[in-house]
């Protein structure tokens, strides 16, 4: 198990190059850790088509420029695209996640990112409600700037009650409702992708 596999493009590119001179014959491989948007380049996913990776997934998190500016995620929104565009034009099964819940995400942006799994043929999405870890800048920046529901020996400890529940209220954030409202639209989108696959990848 490797939670990046593709990060290091010369390692790609070596074990690329092991594979064809020990002869090794194509293998199936699902990077469970998924590919890095802001690091994965036309390279990257060719060199992950000649290791027979057929089924990969993108940690976006959010399809808004001042979202991801905030979480420092490294990406822009026209670089989401036009990775995820080049994916499925490869040929690759691609999968999607995100999250919903942080500061400076709206009701629109949400509609926004609705709009865009549906656009392309998206293999399967999943929504996450934010889950703040203790010691990162946004578990500081919302002790800071709002209030917590639950105290974080409740929600680190019982992932799976806390997944459809906001467990605080910030600025710039949508309110608790708004959000609660959202998990339930985006688990309907994520439904609609899961059926509209079996049918674009021919799984019935």
């Amino acid at each position: 198990m490797d939670d990046n596999f593709a990060f290091d493009v010369i390692r790609l590119r070596r074990i690329a190059e092991l594979y064809e001179k020990e002869n090794i014959q194509c293998i199936k491989l699902i990077l469970v850790g998924g590919v890095r948007i802001s690091s994965a380049t036309k390279e990257t996913l060719t060199l992950l088509k000649r290791l027979c990776v057929y089924y990969i997934s993108f940690g976006v998190e959010s399809l808004s420029d001042v979202v991801l500016r905030f979480i420092k995620k490294g990406t822009t929104e026209k670089q989401i695209e036009e990775r995820v565009k080049e994916a499925i034009d490869m040929g690759f099964k691609v999968r999607l996640f995100f999250i919903i819940g942080f500061p400076y995400q709206t009701k629109e942006s949400m509609r926004k990112t609705y709009k865009f799994v549906l656009k392309y043929p998206i293999y399967q999405v999943r929504f996450f409600n934010l889950i703040p870890y203790e010691n990162t800048e946004l578990k500081d920046w919302l002790d800071e700037n709002g209030t917590f529901f639950y105290l974080p020996s409740e929600y680190m400890n019982d992932f799976k009650r806390y997944q459809d529940i906001p467990i605080f209220e910030a600025k710039y954030t949508m309110s608790a409702e708004e959000r609660t409202e959202e998990l339930k639209i985006a688990d309907k989108v994520a439904n609609l992708v899961k059926e509209r696959s079996k049918f674009l990848f021919d799984e019935l």
